[in-house]
């Protein structure tokens, strides 16, 4: 299999699990560039820059064209549903032109008009390069079943949950590493999220729309969907990355209120759930208590806790009613983890010295109580 260098751009925030672990997930790409937008301050410093974390290698560069040579595909990650920024809108649709120009593939996971994809697809077809559209869409699964069952599905296949106090505790990423870590282990692990890079990673997203859909139809759509695969393809696992965030964060930062958590919660219960926290929250009696009401609301209890080096940034919040982060160094959060009362189950699951032990401790939770590997 030919594996196509990428050159990344823009660079989102998010950019970095992907970074990590797209090569892992889908051999046919390697990041080799990465290329940002000048005026954010992050052009020559390390990708990790970003948030906060030890350096990984990749230097952001400002020159697009000198990149784009030395590399096979241009890869335009999601950056928003619909653009505000005209002037960033128009520098991704000119990097696109210019990759083609330049004979380089581009492999695009951003939402674009009808009209930009069908000119690009005509202008790739012009100058013999490929163009990807990747904007999430519903896999079929294999031998899908017509109709849905009465009465809910049980899988026999042990299923991990990963949720959090907000969807930026590093939710995606800490999904992706037990993915990746369970199949290099030689696990069948099939991974579900609702993801924009559902479809590159060859993850089965969650949901369709479901703004229509009554509550009952939802959550009997989602337990048919592990039905659905679990007949089809066999997996060892199910790792599921929990749509939205947990719970409400606020009066004005509602995340929802956990509704999509919740309904998916009543389609399958988890043999293992994880719950990413923000940065900060280690005190047992709090976690307690959110224990307590996870476990009367959803119907199952944490098995362990992921604490984050996010922490939300209170000032802009408040002016906004969106949350936004700042970012502790890695160190801070083994600080806290080595010398603070915290729950025994609390972990830092992107601490490269403590992965081992982490997967251990997940494994022999699911695989016991009688879930045996199919």
């Amino acid at each position: 299999m030919k594996t196509e260098s990428l050159c990344i751009y823009p660079t989102p925030k998010d950019i970095i699990p992907i970074m990590k672990y797209i090569h892992k997930l889908n051999p046919s790409y390697e990041v080799k560039k990465v290329v940002g937008f000048d005026w954010l301050g992050h052009v020559g410093k390390d990708i990790a820059y970003i948030d906060n974390r030890d350096n990984l290698g990749y230097m952001i560069s400002a020159n697009l064209e000198e990149s784009l040579f030395e590399c096979d595909t241009l890869f335009v990650p999601f950056l928003c549903e619909m653009y505000s920024n005209d002037q960033e809108l128009k520098l991704v649709l000119s990097a696109i032109a210019k990759a083609m120009m330049m004979q380089k593939n581009v492999a695009c996971i951003q939402k674009l008009s009808v009209y930009h994809v069908k000119k690009f697809q005509k202008l790739a077809k012009e100058k013999g390069v490929i163009f990807s559209y990747l904007y999430p869409k519903s896999k079929p699964v294999k031998n899908k079943s017509e109709n849905v069952p009465v009465k809910l599905y049980n899988p026999s296949s042990p299923i991990i949950f990963v949720g959090g106090m907000v969807e930026e505790a590093d939710n995606f990423e800490v999904f992706l590493w037990l993915i990746t870590k369970f199949r290099e282990n030689g696990f069948k692990a099939a991974g579900l999220c609702d993801s924009p890079y559902s479809d590159i990673l060859d993850f089965q997203m969650l949901s369709d729309n479901h703004l229509d859909e009554k509550p009952d139809d939802i959550i009997r759509s989602y337990n048919k969907l592990f039905f659905d695969i679990e007949k089809a393809d066999h997996p060892d696992l199910f790792v599921v990355m929990m749509p939205g965030a947990m719970m409400k964060y606020s009066d004005t930062i509602a995340n929802d209120f956990g509704v999509q958590s919740y309904m998916l919660s009543q389609a399958v219960t988890p043999n293992f759930f994880i719950y990413c926290s923000l940065f900060g929250f280690s005190d047992t009696v709090f976690w307690k208590g959110i224990n307590d009401n996870l476990s009367s609301k959803m119907g199952y209890s944490i098995d362990a806790l992921h604490m984050s080096n996010k922490f939300v940034e209170s000032i802009e919040s408040a002016g906004t009613y969106t949350l936004s982060y700042l970012c502790v160094p890695q160190s801070e959060v083994s600080s806290v983890l080595e010398n603070s009362t915290h729950p025994s189950e609390m972990y830092n699951f992107l601490d490269d010295c403590e992965q081992e032990k982490i997967y251990e401790v997940v494994k022999e939770n699911i695989f016991s109580n009688g879930c045996e590997i199919l």
